[in-house]
């Protein structure tokens, strides 16, 4: 690349050419004042305002002893698992004769101590299968749902399965 210019010198030096020394003024050019006073300005009121509510203190842990999961961090797990269940099915006498088979869907509450509450059919093929899959769905037992560690109330469903052999 090529050198780059050589610096420019700038005197130091400043030239004042004229000092004033009187300056003339003339009052007719100055708008005239307006004479009246100025009017009170409304005065200011403070409105005190309340202080804010102060928060409530809640309380460590909710109460949370009626409700009923949905999900819960460990689901309820049936003791012997669907083939226990299954063994417990009493296949009603009138259901084989006639050949019913099908799924009854069972749903229910699982409570703190594992036992099954409140069961309902949600689907059956047949009154006769209900009522065989509602008995086996009562007499079994489950290991309770757990939320934050402590055994909870959760909401659960099993299919139950009839099928002739």
């Amino acid at each position: 690349p090529p050198a780059p210019p050589p610096p420019v010198e700038v005197s130091d030096e400043v030239d004042i050419e004229d000092i004033i020394d009187t300056i003339d003024l003339s009052f007719e050019d100055v708008a005239p004042v307006d004479s009246t006073p100025p009017k009170p300005e409304p005065p200011v009121v403070v409105i005190p305002t309340p202080d804010p509510p102060e928060a409530p203190v809640l309380p460590d842990a909710i109460d949370d002893s009626d409700l009923v999961h949905v999900v819960a961090e460990v689901q309820p797990e049936l003791i012997g698992g669907l083939a226990g269940l299954q063994g417990r099915i009493e296949y009603p006498e009138m259901a084989r004769r006639v050949g019913i088979e099908g799924q009854v869907v069972v749903q229910f509450v699982v409570d703190e101590r594992g036992n099954v509450v409140d069961p309902i059919v949600l689907r059956s093929p047949n009154e006769l299968l209900s009522e065989a899959a509602l008995k086996a769905v009562r007499e079994s037992q489950f290991t309770p749902g757990q939320q934050r560690g402590r055994p909870v109330k959760v909401r659960f469903a099993v299919p139950v399965t009839f099928r002739l052999r």
